[in-house]
């Protein structure tokens, strides 16, 4: 992959961007109804600095804060590797729907502490996998409907 091409993928440049794309995806996960916070960080503002973005939730008072990884550091981090960076080819928009979806991990009782644990890789896999898929799809229909409308 280029470096051109991974810009492209780091599409949220701001909060005010960023909130409209959680604001878009609540509603798509059935989660519209929580109040979420959601902020671009540098990577020594996350729990792991080798997280792409990071969700913490109350499921009783149905808030969150999600946190997500500037795009500069994305950048930053693919380069230092080789572009070899595990969440390289993901768009910045299927982060924010992984963090989205350990809302309903964390309601479920799915979530562990445990970064090490199998439960906890296992999920993070699903999470990861999932979100990639949705963010897929998404962009395969909001395409094919605009050349169905042309």
């Amino acid at each position: 992959m280029r470096e051109t091409d991974f810009e492209a993928l780091c599409e949220i440049k701001n909060d005010e961007v960023l909130a409209d794309v959680v604001a878009h995806w609540s509603r798509i996960l059935r989660v519209a109804d929580w109040q979420i916070e959601a902020h671009l960080v540098a990577e020594h503002e996350l729990n792991d600095p080798q997280w792409a973005g990071q969700c913490s939730a109350n499921v009783n008072n149905r808030c969150a804060q999600i946190y997500i990884l500037r795009p500069e550091t994305r950048l930053e981090r693919w380069k230092a590797q080789d572009g070899k960076l595990f969440y390289g080819r993901q768009p910045m928009e299927a982060t924010v729907v992984h963090e989205l979806l350990h809302i309903w991990t964390k309601q479920c009782g799915l979530h562990s502490d445990d970064t090490e644990s199998r439960d906890r890789i296992a999920m993070e896999q699903m999470v990861d996998s999932l979100a990639t898929a949705f963010v897929g799809l998404h962009s395969y229909f909001e395409t094919r409907d605009k050349k169905g409308s042309a």
